[in-house]
C-alpha cells in the first residue's frame, strides 16, 4: 500500500511539475518583465529537476530554501 502511495503522489508531481513548468516558460522568456522575477521563478520552476524539488518541498516538506547552493 506505502509503494502504491508513493508511485502514485511521484507521478502526480511530476505531471503538476510539468505543467507548472510549461505555463511559466512564457514568464521566464518574457524580456519585457523586469529580470529579477524572472530569475527567481527560474532558480525554482526552471527546469525540470529543481520544478520536482520545489514540488517536493511544497508538497512534503513544507518549507522552500531561498537559493539552491
Amino acid at each position: 500500500m506505502l509503494f502504491w502511495s508513493v508511485i502514485l503522489l511521484a507521478l502526480a508531481q511530476t505531471i503538476i511539475a510539468i505543467v507548472l513548468q510549461n505555463q511559466l516558460q512564457d514568464f521566464v522568456l518574457d524580456e519585457s518583465v523586469p529580470q529579477a522575477p524572472r530569475l527567481e521563478v527560474f532558480k525554482f520552476f526552471g527546469t525540470y529537476s529543481r520544478n520536482m524539488l520545489t514540488m517536493f518541498e511544497i508538497t512534503l516538506g513544507n518549507w522552500m530554501m531561498s537559493s539552491f547552493g
